[in-house]
């Protein structure tokens, strides 16, 4: 076996494809050919000169990016859009043709530190629940949360079906009270949203402002930084300033 080769699903994900869960769905679909042969067995290897092909476009390697961007409010967390501006179109014209994406969920009506990679080994590994990456956001709610309604949060609670908990709430330390921090593990889709109208709060703004130990202070809104791949995972577990 060559030293070069990689298995089909690890070679889809790191070209930007799809992660490689995903990949594997689409070799079982028969959505992808090697050299010309729609290929349905997932430990067949891919080795330097092979072409591999999904839905008939070819799949070339490409150079690993990997993006921070200060996301701004009213843009989403998405490639593309047909109405709405998207994260991607905040980016300058020369990273578009990688194909990056975002990593995770940051909803339109919030704002702050999101991570746009097109290597999609990078992006499942930070997002797996066993990485144990704590995210960070910093809330302005209508009014300063009470400290029962921070205790339920912090016991657990329902909400359409999801059960919902946050790491740990403490105050910003800031003097107007209405600002709390939230940490999540796996955040769920508008988590803190749900859980502060479990409650009657209203949300004004929702910033995430750490992935690990990785700290949005510099960054101004709507633009992007280009790090490699060792420097954001370092930065992310070990600490950095964006």
């Amino acid at each position: 076996m060559s030293e070069d080769s990689q298995r089909l699903n690890q070679y889809l994900a790191r070209c930007g494809v799809a992660s490689r869960r995903k990949a594997e769905a689409l070799i079982l679909g028969g959505r992808v050919r090697l050299n010309g042969c729609v290929v349905l067995d997932l430990a067949v290897r891919v080795q330097g000169e092979d072409r591999v092909e999904v839905d008939g476009e070819p799949v070339l390697p490409r150079v690993a990016l990997y993006l921070v961007l200060h996301k701004p409010r009213g843009v989403l967390s998405a490639v593309e859009d047909r109405r709405e501006q998207t994260v991607v179109d905040l980016l300058p014209s020369r990273f578009r043709p990688e194909r990056p994406f975002p990593v995770g969920r940051l909803d339109k009506d919030s704002e702050g530190l999101l991570l746009l990679t097109n290597d999609g080994d990078f992006a499942q590994r930070l997002l797996h629940p066993s990485a144990g990456i704590v995210k960070s956001y910093e809330v302005q709610l209508d009014r300063p949360l009470a400290p029962e309604h921070r205790e339920r949060m912090l016991e657990g609670l329902w909400s359409e079906g999801e059960f919902l908990r946050p790491l740990s709430i403490r105050s910003l330390g800031v003097p107007d009270r209405r600002w709390t921090v939230f940490d999540l593990v796996e955040g769920k889709k508008r988590e803190i949203r749900r859980l502060a109208a479990l409650f009657e709060y209203g949300v004004l703004r929702l910033i995430r402002r750490r992935v690990g130990k990785l700290e949005l202070r510099r960054l101004e809104t709507g633009v992007a930084q280009e790090l490699s791949g060792e420097a954001l995972w370092r930065q992310i577990l070990s600490g950095g300033i964006v």
